[in-house]
């Protein structure tokens, strides 16, 4: 079942921060940087939802827009959250509200590949 609630734009990680320590954001969702909305989050409904689930299990999630990779946005988590982010994706694939390999699914689907 598709998760309801909204991303909550306000406690978004910046990764500028990390970027500025010499860290890389470690990413797990990437999506068109120019189908984002004003708040610059992706507007496509099934990333929005799947961000959204994760990010309310407590997982503190950054969007990534300014990347090397050119029209390519990622909802990411920082180095120390890695675990956290797998052990999130693990219970939410368990419990039947996502499969395995969802991320990369839909991200190669908006990325159109």
């Amino acid at each position: 079942m598709p998760h309801s609630k909204e991303i909550n734009h306000r406690e978004l990680v910046d990764p500028q921060s990390l970027l500025d320590r010499g860290e890389c954001p470690y990413t797990f969702l990437a999506f068109p940087a120019s189908a984002v909305d004003e708040n610059g989050l992706p507007t496509n409904l099934e990333a929005r939802q799947y961000i959204a689930r994760v990010q309310s299990e407590g997982v503190p999630i950054g969007i990534w827009l300014d990347t090397p990779i050119e029209d390519t946005g990622y909802a990411f988590v920082r180095p120390e959250r890695i675990k956290m982010l797998h052990d999130v994706l693990e219970t939410i694939e368990a419990s039947g509200e996502y499969v395995s390999g969802f991320a990369s699914d839909l991200s190669e689907r908006l990325l159109g590949r």
